[in-house]
C-alpha cells in the first residue's frame, strides 16, 4: 500500500528513499547511507569506519580494547533488536485507515528478501 501510494505519510515510499540517497550524495555529507547487506557482511567494519567517520566521533584504542565497538555490533543486531518487546507487539496506525502489527517489520534478515517486496512501476 505505501508503495501505490495508499499510505502517503511520507510521500511515495520509493520518492521519500531517493531523497536521502540523493542528499547522500551532495557535500558536505549529512546524510550516511548504509545497505544491510555491507552492514550484515562486516558489521565491525561498518562501526569502525563508516559510522565513526560519518559521526566524526573516533573510538580511542581503550574503549576498542574495552569492546565497545563489539557491543555496539551486538546491541544493533537484527536478532537482538527484532526480538525487542516493543517489536513483536503493538500495531502501528496510518492515516486512520489501516493498522499494522509491529512484528510484520522486521521480516526475516535475509538478504534480498526485499526483492520480493519492491514497489511497482520499477521503484526499489
Amino acid at each position: 500500500m505505501i508503495c501505490e501510494g495508499i499510505i502517503y505519510q511520507f510521500g511515495p515510499c520509493c520518492e521519500h528513499v531517493l531523497g536521502y540517497w540523493n542528499a547522500s550524495m551532495q557535500p558536505p555529507e549529512k546524510v550516511l547511507i548504509l545497505t544491510y547487506e555491507d552492514l550484515k557482511k562486516n558489521p565491525m567494519d561498518s562501526v569502525k569506519k563508516k559510522i565513526v567517520k560519518h559521526l566524526g566521533q573516533p573510538i580511542s584504542l581503550e574503549e576498542e580494547k574495552d569492546g565497545i565497538v563489539e557491543e555496539i555490533v551486538k546491541q544493533c543486531s537484527f536478532e537482538n533488536l527484532s526480538n525487542l518487546e516493543m517489536n513483536k507487539t503493538g500495531v502501528q496506525r496510518y492515516a486512520s485507515i489501516i493498522s499494522i502489527e509491529n512484528h510484520v517489520f522486521s521480516r526475516k534478515g535475509n538478504f534480498g528478501d526485499w526483492q520480493t517486496t519492491q514497489c511497482r512501476n520499477g521503484g526499489t
